[in-house]
């Protein structure tokens, strides 16, 4: 509980108010931004998106003009074809049904058209390359697929240039193509336009910011196009000027004219498209910032969890009175200054108590040794090894008589025998004799018997004798291994 109380102290509540107050200020500027942005944006995108729209509009009504083209090719290679001028003058079945086929191959070769229809007015024949086609009382009746759609002919017969009439009730529509002179005294030629056709051509020019394309008649119908509920709003009140016509700040109408039978190209254009993408870009990125803010000051508390709050408790722990002025790594630094130096004042009291205890080992067996050309021999550091396998082992050798003992020859010996250099130390020498101190390291198991072998070969080279103690791994009994060796003796 004390470490959430402190969170509400006078200082740390004036910390929260400057924190939010300075994030409420940095979010006002990042909405800002983005207003700013969503506007150049808005006003970039709707000029760039008018320009495209144009520019496809037009395309449209090139392929338009370049597919009524084609089928005005194809009408002036009809008139001219040998069949049908034949069967114009002859009543016999062939050449009606060699009519029949060429018109057939005339509607393979143009896909923009669905239907051909030739009406012989002198025989009262009907030819039709696709769908059933009857006349009554000069009116032609053109089959849908589900019902039939009525066609005066004759009130379009008086022209002077092609004709696009849109036929239409409540369920169905067709497009009828009446070229220029397709209609004489014996005979006319009109073209059923085909619906899937049309809209591929709407459907090419299609793309994201263009809500819709029709085609549109002098009444404000749509034959043909792409999502028309978009303009339904707007039929009553269009505009019938061509060009843009822009109707809101986030729409534009686009009209064409021009197309034969009064017709239309209308479209619809709007940047919501992007201005939606830019909403969505922006609440994403809000959201990734939020996140990435979270996850930000979760890595620091980590971080302060990983390094400060141990620093801390290291401060704590080797600082009695911590100094707020100072840095912690400054204080924890003087502190370890501090402890390696007691650690050498204590390490070298520890060194002269060593020295004082190995000597203090050393007089209580040759207390009353002072002899210094003894003294000179003694390297017993070795022998106060923590070395858990080293054995200590407290020798005696007596020489003859008459021969002169040199405790010089037995070191060597020793030192040459065992597996270290300087394991061989003399505690006393008399006349005659010599008391001496081995360590044998290594972690042999024998070394008892390895040490008496030893003493036996001596013996025997020098006719000496020789008294061993037994085996001790502390140098605390060494005095009761002078003690054992000296009764052994």
């Amino acid at each position: 509980m004390k470490r959430y109380t402190r969170l509400y102290t006078d200082k740390n509540i004036t910390l929260i108010k400057y924190f939010l107050s300075y994030f409420i200020i940095l979010s006002m500027l990042f909405l800002g931004f983005f207003f700013a942005v969503r506007i150049q944006l808005n006003n970039i995108y709707f000029k760039n998106l008018n320009e495209q729209t144009d520019k496809r509009l037009n395309t449209i009504m090139e392929q338009l003009e370049n597919n009524l083209i084609g089928v005005n090719q194809v009408q002036s290679m009809l008139t001219r074809d040998i069949n049908l001028v034949l069967f114009r003058y002859k009543n016999e079945d062939w050449y009606g049904y060699q009519a029949a086929q060429r018109m057939s191959e005339y509607t393979v070769s143009n896909s923009f058209i669905d239907t051909i229809v030739y009406a012989d007015y002198r025989r009262g024949s009907i030819f039709s390359s696709g769908k059933h086609v009857y006349e009554k009382e000069g009116i032609y009746y053109i089959y849908t697929g589900t019902h039939y759609l009525p066609f005066p002919i004759h009130e379009y017969t008086d022209s002077n240039s092609g004709q696009l009439v849109y036929l239409s009730d409540k369920t169905s529509g067709l497009l009828i193509y009446l070229p220029y002179n397709s209609n004489n005294e014996n005979y006319s030629i009109f073209y059923v336009i085909s619906a899937n056709e049309l809209m591929s051509v709407l459907e090419s020019s299609f793309f994201t910011g263009i809500e819709s394309i029709c085609l549109m008649t002098p009444e404000h119908q749509l034959v043909s196009g792409i999502n028309k509920e978009a303009l339904l709003p707007y039929l009553d009140s269009m505009e019938t000027e061509p060009g843009p016509h822009k109707l809101n700040g986030e729409e534009t109408m686009f009209l064409y004219s021009g197309i034969p039978g009064g017709l239309s190209l209308v479209a619809l254009s709007s940047n919501k498209a992007i201005l939606a993408q830019v909403n969505l870009a922006f609440r994403n990125t809000y959201l990734i910032l939020v996140l990435l803010a979270s996850f930000g000051v979760i890595l620091i508390l980590f971080s302060m969890r990983l390094t400060y709050w141990p620093l801390h408790q290291l401060l704590t722990r080797m600082v009695d009175k911590p100094q707020p002025g100072r840095s912690y790594v400054e204080q924890i630094d003087d502190a370890f200054n501090t402890a390696i130096s007691e650690n050498k004042v204590l390490q070298n009291k520890l060194d002269k108590y060593r020295v004082s205890m190995q000597k203090s080992i050393l007089d209580s067996i040759v207390s009353d040794n002072n002899n210094a050309e003894i003294n000179r021999f003694l390297n017993i550091d070795q022998f106060f090894s923590d070395e858990p396998d080293n054995k200590i082992f407290i020798l005696k050798i007596t020489s003859p008589q008459k021969k002169i003992f040199v405790p010089e020859e037995v070191m060597d010996f020793l030192d040459n025998s065992l597996p270290d250099e300087n394991s061989c130390a003399l505690l006393e020498a008399g006349r005659g004799f010599g008391v001496f101190m081995i360590n044998y390291p290594g972690i042999e198991r024998n070394k008892d018997e390895v040490v008496c072998l030893l003493m036996s070969d001596y013996c025997q080279d020098t006719g000496c004798r020789a008294a061993v103690s037994n085996a001790a791994s502390s140098p605390l009994e060494i005095p009761s291994l002078y003690e054992n060796v000296m009764l052994a003796d």
